[in-house]
């Protein structure tokens, strides 16, 4: 049994709209004889009314009968079911067998999905069965639905039959091939498995014999100068394989008459000369119109596709460039007619070399700007400054080396352009940017703008929004050791000496760009504390804001301290005598400034007395002269100068009380009498203070109590003593008369 291979071919036909596309295919089948009955499947078409086919068999080995085998297809179905109403035509005319069927019965149509063959084409090989069977002609093969409407076919596959193992399977285009007169036409199949080709053409327009093209052995063939002999011709192929040979399918040769127009070839470039990378335009004119002229350009030899238009743009780069054109049309034979100008060229000139643009960058507001070079240059080459691709108005002719174009302050993109003297000019490739870069925003500040030595500061500081700021500080008169540290925002100025200082304050952002500000600080000498000497005297109170004075400076707090101190005074109550150790501190701009003092505290004079008088009496005490009973002080300067202070007790005592009394007050002279004082005093001082005769003898005392009084004459004496009381007060006692009588003698009465 013989295996026939069928190798099959996709022709794609256009979709109708609102229905699925169908497939019409010769399936793979395996026969045994050269008699054969080859089924044709239909699938994917509902309902259908009718249809037509239109098939060729082309074999390498003779068909003695071409028919049609309706058993076991769909179509007898059909027509087993509807024998009144299915209309069907058979022809065959040569190789080609047309079928054609309609149903007339109005009945819902057939459903063709595949399950059975369409139809079967009988075919009886005299020979070995080999051949190609196609769908002669898409337009007359179709599907129609029971109303008539159109069923889209989707896909024809061609079947190719073959001997099994022959080794000669391809695939082939089985549709007609035109080309123009003089022009070339290429017929060309994919083989899968083959060992030789022979291309072969018809003898006639019917395609009833054929004869080999010489040379024509690979597995395709183009057919140049076409002439009008070949038209309506056919071409094809007999392919062998390991052990038979088949025939391709017959493609009709349509060869078409030419019509011809002069053509004239030019150019826009000045003088025929263009600069390199610049562009020329190439146009072919016509002598009178043609219908759709396709142009074919070739520039130095090669093919050009990227147009078919009478003009062609270019940047030609080969010196000279040669351009020529062909003419065609796409809807009929066009060709160039004789005395044609179908060649053009052009000169290329060089451009002036690219060099690298460097330089630019950023410049610090207020700058000189920044340098833009160029890596090289050429002498006879005139290179001019671009700004955004304008020129700046700036230019300099080449050198043979490096170019320089100075202070460029305006911002912008820059570029360099060249020209040379054959007119041809460069852009260099590529740039440079010119930006301005701001300066630092910044304000130095000071806490202080006067300040004291010894200890006094200012905190330094600046104002800013930026960010990202680098600081340097700096003093005038280049001690810079008198800060904290000059690279940071915010440091402590600590002079050294006095006077006048610019501290200037430098900041630096990330585009090195820098401002500068300044504070002046005025610096004073230390303020002066001048104490004078603290002397106070025990329990004194002493204000200090009495012997303090600050020179130098004003503003600034004191406080006193030390021992005794309270506020501003210094009380020694309490204190020993003796030196104490006072300190008097001067704050200013939170600077303590210190001076001390010795305060010497003296001993006060002090005395308590104590004194009496008796009543009546008084007292001197001083400027005072008491009567009183009581306590009095008396204050008086002592060597030291404190005060001396007496405290005296006054008591006042009684008088003493002092009768006066005589045993007799009149008495005879010779005779004595007593006198009698008041008892309880101390002592007593009797006298006579009248009398003939004061004689204190004339008493046996004058400091008894009660003394014997003694006269020496007779008459009238006064007596009178004073008492001395424990007391010490002395009272006089009144008076006192004794009569002292003379005796007279009376002898009577004895």
């Amino acid at each position: 049994m013989k295996k026939i291979i069928f190798s099959l071919l996709a022709l794609v036909l256009i979709a109708l709209q609102g229905h699925a596309q169908g497939t019409l295919s010769v399936p793979s089948t395996t026969y045994s004889t050269g008699a054969i009955s080859v089924p044709v499947t239909a699938s994917g078409f509902n309902d259908v009314g009718g249809f037509a086919l239109k098939l060729t068999v082309n074999a390498a080995s003779s068909v003695s009968t071409i028919a049609l085998d309706t058993s076991g297809t769909a179509l007898a179905d059909v027509i087993a079911a509807r024998p009144l109403d299915a209309s069907v035509t058979i022809s065959v005319s040569g190789n080609t067998l047309t079928i054609s069927y309609t149903d007339l019965s109005g009945l819902p149509g057939i459903n063709l999905n595949g399950s059975l063959p369409l139809v079967k084409l009988a075919l009886d090989f005299t020979g070995t069965p080999s051949a190609v069977i196609w769908d002669t002609d898409p337009n007359a093969t179709s599907f129609s639905d029971i109303l008539g409407t159109n069923l889209p076919v989707g896909t024809f596959n061609n079947g190719i039959i073959n001997v099994a193992g022959s080794g000669a399977s391809f695939t082939s285009l089985c549709t007609a091939v035109s080309g123009c007169e003089n022009a070339s036409a290429t017929f060309s199949l994919t083989p899968t498995t083959a060992t030789g080709y022979q291309w072969q053409i018809s003898t006639d327009t019917l395609g009833t014999s054929f004869v080999n093209i010489s040379g024509a052995t690979a597995s395709s063939y183009t057919r140049n100068a076409l002439s009008l002999n070949d038209d309506r011709k056919y071409i094809q192929c007999l392919v062998t394989g390991t052990n038979g040979s088949i025939l391709s399918c017959a493609r009709r040769l349509n060869v078409l008459e030419n019509q011809f127009r002069t053509v004239t070839l030019s150019n826009n470039a000045t003088s025929n000369a263009v600069c390199r990378g610049g562009s020329v335009t190439f146009s072919a004119a016509l002598n009178s119109p043609a219908d759709n002229p396709v142009y074919t350009w070739t520039v130095n030899g090669t093919v050009d596709n990227s147009t078919t238009g009478s003009t062609l743009t270019l940047s030609p780069t080969t010196n000279p460039t040669v351009v020529s054109v062909s003419l065609s049309s796409s809807s009929g034979c066009l060709a160039n007619a004789q005395g044609s100008t179908l060649s053009n060229s052009v000169t290329v000139n060089n451009n002036p070399s690219n060099f690298i643009v460097n330089g630019g960058g950023g410049y610090c507001a207020g700058g000189n700007g920044v340098n833009i070079t160029l890596s090289g240059s050429e002498t006879g080459v005139t290179y001019t400054l671009l700004r955004g691709g304008v020129s700046t108005g700036t230019t300099t002719a080449g050198t043979g080396s490096g170019l320089t174009f100075s202070n460029i302050t305006t911002i912008g993109n820059y570029t360099i352009s060249a020209s040379n003297a054959s007119g041809c000019s460069a852009t260099m490739g590529s740039s440079a940017n010119v930006s301005i870069n701001a300066n630092p925003s910044i304000t130095a500040t000071t806490s202080l703008n006067t300040i004291y030595l010894g200890g006094g500061t200012a905190n330094l500081g600046v104002t800013t929004s930026d960010a990202g700021l680098t600081y340097s500080w700096s003093v005038s008169g280049g001690n810079n050791g008198q800060l904290s540290s000059t690279n940071t925002a915010s440091p402590v100025f600590t002079p050294a000496s006095a006077g006048n200082y610019t501290l200037t304050l430098t900041a630096t952002n990330a585009s090195n760009c820098e401002s500068t500000s300044t504070v002046s600080i005025t610096v004073n000498a230390e303020p002066t504390i001048t104490i004078n000497p603290v002397s106070v005297c025990q329990g004194s109170t002493f204000d200090l804001s009495t012997v303090v004075s600050v020179t130098g400076a004003s503003g600034g707090t004191g406080v006193w301290s030390g021992t005794g101190v309270t506020g501003n005074n210094f009380v020694s109550t309490g204190l020993s005598v003796g030196t104490y150790t006072l300190t008097y501190t001067y704050t200013l701009q939170s600077v303590d400034y210190t001076e001390t003092v010795n305060a010497v505290v003296k001993a006060n004079a002090s005395a308590n007395i104590s004194a009496s008088i008796c009543q009546g009496a008084s007292y001197t005490f001083g400027s005072q002269s008491l009567t009183t009973a009581n306590t009095y002080t008396r204050t008086i300067a002592s060597a030291n100068g404190c005060d001396s202070v007496i405290t005296l007790t006054l008591s006042v005592n009684p008088l003493p009380t002092t009768a006066i009394a005589a045993r007799n007050n009149t008495i005879y002279l010779g005779d004595t009498t007593s006198l009698f004082g008041s008892a309880g005093m101390n002592s007593y001082a009797w006298t006579i203070t009248a009398g003939p005769s004061t004689a204190a003898g004339q008493l046996s005392s004058t400091t008894a109590q009660n003394p014997l009084f003694t006269p020496s004459s007779a008459g009238t004496y006064t007596f009178q003593y004073t008492g001395t009381a424990a007391s010490t007060c002395q009272n006089t006692s009144s008076t006192l008369d004794i009569v002292v009588s003379t005796l007279s003698v009376n002898a009577g009465a004895d």
